[in-house]
């Protein structure tokens, strides 16, 4: 059960599917041009970021709980233990999408647009639509594989520099 093969690949490209999702899910995405290389270069750089936090959740494959158990709570009781003496991790378990997003793509562009993010590429975001937060990676900043992770881990942790969103006026 460990090593079950992914069902799905842990990064996708963005999708009108994937914009449903982030209306319940947060979501990783990095924004890049649309270039066979830098969509190579965007996977290569999310997936290992994507592949641990979905093992560490065991989650099997990106977007599995919307139907197993459709709780639009999204502590799905997947906290791991709060208690102090616990070892185990006590970050709240927040089912996170990993995406890229292809500039000049209708679903990115309509992303963008919607939460008034500028057309910059690369840029590194995460995007939580619940929680109506955001946050991008410092412009400027190389994106690396380890950078992804520090990013990742530092939104999972709450340790991340969040804006608010925009009203959520009607969906994207």
């Amino acid at each position: 059960f460990q090593n079950f093969p992914w069902a799905h690949r842990p990064v996708s490209v963005l999708t009108e599917q994937a914009l449903l999702k982030m209306a319940r899910h947060p979501a990783v995405v990095l924004f890049i041009d649309d270039e066979d290389s830098e969509i190579e270069f965007a996977e290569s750089v999310l997936t290992p970021s994507a592949e641990s936090y979905y093992e560490e959740c065991s989650i099997q494959y990106p977007g599995f709980c919307p139907y197993q158990n459709s709780s639009d709570d999204e502590t799905m009781d997947f906290d791991y233990s709060t208690s102090k003496h616990s070892r185990v991790k006590k970050k709240s378990f927040k089912h996170t999408m990993f995406y890229i997003g292809v500039d000049g793509a209708d679903c990115a562009d309509m992303l963008r647009e919607h939460i008034g993010l500028d057309d910059a590429v690369p840029l590194l975001t995460v995007i939580d639509f619940p929680k109506q937060k955001l946050v991008t990676m410092k412009y400027g900043d190389e994106i690396t594989t380890d950078s992804v992770q520090n990013f990742v881990d530092a939104y999972h942790s709450g340790n991340a520099d969040f804006k608010p969103l925009k009203p959520y006026s009607e969906k994207c």
